[in-house]
């Protein structure tokens, strides 16, 4: 990966960490939808030893049919695009005591060094609002597939 990649994912991660902290407060507290998707602590159980790397097939399917997204798209619909997401979120924010929920996202992990954090990770990320319409699609380390949509959207 080169460093204009590596420097726009971490200003990524810098911006929705902004934007999470200055979300407007008077957005609606109603309690969040469970989608039925695996949570982290079960995509990461199933995980025996790393690297991890989803099998081709998927990789293929998720890379193939990232064009077929587009923001607004219910959870549905993405799924039946692209199959069910590695893991769901839930993202709350401003971090605290008031935080609000906001929406939730789904992770699509193609492949995993180890089981911490790392911005060079292969994954896509669909951040989906209140109302469980994406609104923020982001491949990470994916050359060739571009954002879709935006944090504020």
């Amino acid at each position: 990966m080169d460093l204009k990649v590596a420097c726009g994912v971490v200003a990524f991660l810098l911006l929705f960490g902004l934007v999470l902290t200055c979300k407007d407060q008077s957005q609606p507290t109603k309690a969040p939808n469970v989608d039925g998707m695996k949570t982290i602590d079960e995509f990461y159980a199933e995980i025996k030893s790393y690297p991890f790397e989803a099998p081709q097939a998927r990789r293929d399917k998720v890379i193939n049919n990232y064009h077929n997204l587009e923001v607004g798209m219910p959870k549905e619909q993405v799924a039946s695009i692209l199959g069910e997401p590695d893991y769901s979120r839930l993202d709350y924010g401003p971090k605290g005591p008031g935080a609000k929920w906001l929406g939730s996202h789904w992770t699509y992990q193609l492949y995993k060094r180890s089981s911490s954090v790392n911005i060079y990770d292969p994954s896509i990320l669909i951040f989906f609002g209140t109302d469980d319409r994406a609104k923020w699609i982001v491949p990470s380390a994916i050359e060739g597939l571009t954002e879709k949509g935006s944090p504020t959207h």
